[in-house]
């Protein structure tokens, strides 16, 4: 199967394209040799060399990271994601974090690389805090029944020094 090129006009192989999902063939308008001197040409432009470490963000403990703009995106996507899924702004998350001081609310430990998930009543929809993939994983799978923690908690105390 072969694709035109939006900018040399030839017609090369599938593998010759960059993936792209949001396209309808699934495959990028430009080659890769075009699209990488699209690329060099940008990067080579001195106008350019600035953009790609102007943007910032605030760590819970306040310090400043310059990041590049497609981390800045995958980052503000997630924090829209967390928005209109839980109903939080990435303020109050921020601030949860804050309040927790960067670690789960159950196990404390510090979340690292990974982002803290957000927890929240699954009857209510009521934000409860931030957790650990662990504890979140944990959670989730008891149902957020305390019965069934209960019974678990009590085979565990049984079985402890077996």
């Amino acid at each position: 199967m072969t694709k035109k090129c939006g900018k040399c006009k030839r017609s090369k192989p599938l593998d010759e394209f960059y993936k792209n999902r949001s396209k309808r063939d699934g495959r990028d308008d430009y080659c890769k040799k075009c699209r990488s001197k699209r690329s060099k040409k940008y990067n080579d432009d001195p106008g350019n060399k600035d953009k790609k470490l102007r943007l910032y963000f605030d760590t819970p403990r306040g310090k400043r990271h310059k990041i590049t703009a497609a981390r800045w995106w995958k980052r503000v996507g997630w924090l829209r994601r967390i928005s209109r899924k839980y109903g939080v702004t990435p303020q109050e998350y921020e601030d949860k974090l804050s309040e927790q001081n960067g670690v789960c609310a159950i196990c404390a430990r510090p979340n690292g690389k990974i982002r803290l998930a957000v927890d929240h009543d699954h009857k209510t929809g009521k934000v409860r805090g931030l957790l650990c993939n662990r504890c979140n994983i944990v959670l989730g799978l008891l149902n957020d029944g305390i019965d069934l923690f209960d019974k678990l908690r009590a085979y565990l105390q049984a079985h402890q020094n077996t």
